[in-house]
């Protein structure tokens, strides 16, 4: 893929332990890549747990590439690096599960 920016949709579905809709929200991302774009939503959907004050949350995502990145010392393609070290963080303070 070449650095042009292609646009796209992103979506976050919060569901409680039950599996009952709590929120949701749709969004148009902007980003140089899948991986870019993907990694953009799972920041989101970390940020709006937090913003929502949801202490521990679990979130599924189906790209095991991303999922690896999010959970593991490897270190990520540079353009991913931010949102990744705040998805960690998260993860790392014990408030997000990733799988």
């Amino acid at each position: 893929m070449n650095h042009s920016t292609c646009r796209g949709w992103g979506g976050i579905i919060l569901r409680d332990s039950y599996g009952r809709l709590i929120d949701g929200r749709r969004f148009q991302i902007s980003a140089t890549s899948a991986l870019v774009a993907e990694t953009f939503v799972l920041r989101d959907a970390c940020l709006f747990a937090k913003v929502l004050n949801i202490n521990r949350v679990r979130i599924e995502n189906d790209n095991a590439q991303l999922i690896s990145l999010s959970v593991s010392e490897l270190v990520p393609p540079w353009e991913a690096l931010a949102f990744l070290a705040f998805i960690r963080k998260l993860a790392s303070d014990g408030i997000f599960l990733v799988s």
